[in-house]
């Protein structure tokens, strides 16, 4: 009985023992992992400081190189070609001024001698009527003088008549002479007025004559066809000794001094280069696009697409397309690049050739802008480093993408520390290890200011 009790009593106490170390170690337990807990170690996190600093707009189109002139050169009067330049070849570069095509020119210069023989007569013509006007006006004069004193020498006869002093005869041979008088009057004057109207008609003939000159001298000269600008060659249409009428085709060519780019880019990469455009003043009323192109000032880049990409050309953007490319949904913008065979590099550098495929990036002047890098932007919300080094999530609201960069409208300020690691998982108020990314800090201020390549 007592042996029962005993070993009853001994149970009890060793379960009361047992419990107190179980309830003993669960409390070391539960130290230990505040412990640990405390001494986890804080996510790592880069960050950049926000900034607001001047900011190139900047955007990417594409087109194809043309010539900024196409000549297609027809012959301007007919004739058989007597001479064809050796330099008139088909993918030839040819000067200014070089003579390329002649043609026959004889029937042209006779036909400018019988013009120059005919103005020479007509001013001969003219030069007597002119004479003639002279001594007709003269005669004239002195038949109105005769005419004067014949008509007192009738009065006086008449006169003479009543008194009986002469006979009805002699008044009768007074009066006839003085018809006489009346009619060389009477012819000169007419003479004289008609004479002005046959001047004139000679003074016709003499400006007709002229024309005619003119026209043959101008015959003569595109006889000689000339190249009128540093081009190449395009296409030749015509062969020695051919015969050729007005108005067919010679030979193609395209200048070499200037070519263009048809450059098309997406609406909303334009909107890109337009932003402050609402702050530029212009004088009058509509403002033509050169005049829209001028004020905002953009700064082109060319360069080819697959092939030299550490080459580019500085462009000028020239005129804008004339409508929105409804299918691709792209503007135009037309870019003028100068003297591109000027500066050839064999191997290096090659001339802008027509069809050649090519990205123009613009640039727009730098404007103050907030900006941080494409990538810190995680579903419109900007990871902050906040108070006590504890992350902050703040929604942002964009203006306009800059390739890598963002522009922020609203949502973050100057100063803030925006966190460029990608945080996973991000869970507001962890606490954070932050430390500064200065080489990142650089590089959005080197692609703000145009000074790296644009993606």
């Amino acid at each position: 009985m007592t042996s029962h009790w005993f070993r009853k009593k001994t149970s009890l106490l060793l379960v009361i023992i047992i419990g107190f170390l179980i309830a003993f170690f669960i409390t070391q337990k539960d130290q230990t992992l505040k412990r640990d807990e405390s001494r986890k170690p804080q996510k790592l996190a880069e960050y950049i400081v926000a900034k607001t600093i001047p900011v190139k707009g900047r955007a990417i189109g594409y087109g194809e190189v043309s010539p900024e002139i196409t000549l297609d050169a027809n012959a301007q009067v007919e004739g058989k070609i007597i001479f064809i330049s050796p330099e008139l070849k088909k993918g030839a570069s040819v000067s200014k001024g070089t003579v390329l095509i002649k043609i026959d020119p004889s029937d042209y210069q006779l036909s400018l001698a019988k013009a120059e023989a005919n103005l020479a007569i007509y001013h001969a013509e003219r030069d007597k009527l002119i004479t003639d006007k002279k001594n007709t006006q003269s005669l004239f004069t002195i038949a109105e003088q005769n005419y004067t004193l014949g008509l007192k020498a009738l009065e006086r006869k008449r006169k003479l008549l009543k008194q009986k002093s002469i006979s009805q005869s002699q008044v009768e041979e007074e009066e006839q002479s003085l018809l006489k008088l009346l009619e060389n009057k009477q012819t000169l004057e007419n003479t004289l007025k008609t004479l002005p109207a046959q001047i004139k008609v000679t003074e016709a003939q003499i400006i007709q004559a002229q024309q005619d000159i003119e026209q043959q001298q101008n015959n003569l000269t595109r006889t000689v066809i000339t190249n009128p600008f540093d081009g190449r060659i395009s296409q030749v249409y015509v062969e020695q000794d051919q015969f050729i009428s007005r108005g067919s085709k010679l030979f193609t060519a395209t200048n070499i001094g200037r070519v263009e780019i048809n450059a098309e880019l997406p609406i909303t990469h334009a909107r890109v280069l337009l932003t402050g455009i609402e702050k530029i003043k212009f004088s009058g009323g509509i403002p033509s696009t050169q005049d829209v192109l001028k004020k905002l000032g953009l700064e082109a880049k060319v360069r080819l697409v697959g092939a030299f990409k550490d080459v580019h050309w500085p462009g000028k953007a020239v005129r804008l397309g004339e409508s929105i490319n409804q299918t691709s949904r792209t503007v135009s913008i037309i870019v003028g690049v100068d003297d591109s065979y000027q500066k050839v590099i064999p191997g290096k550098r090659p001339p802008l050739l027509k069809g050649m495929y090519t990205e123009v990036e613009f640039i727009a002047p730098a404007r103050e802008r907030l900006v941080i890098p494409r990538t810190a932007i995680h579903q419109n919300k900007v990871y902050i480093v906040g108070e006590n080094n504890r992350l902050t999530i703040k929604p942002v609201i964009i203006a306009y993408h800059i390739g890598e960069l963002s522009v922020i409208k609203q949502g973050i300020v100057d100063g803030d520390k925006v966190i460029t690691t990608d945080l996973i998982p991000a869970v507001d108020g962890m606490v954070l290890q932050p430390t500064v990314n200065t080489t990142l800090e650089k590089k959005v201020a080197a692609l703000a200011n145009a000074e790296t390549a644009f993606k």
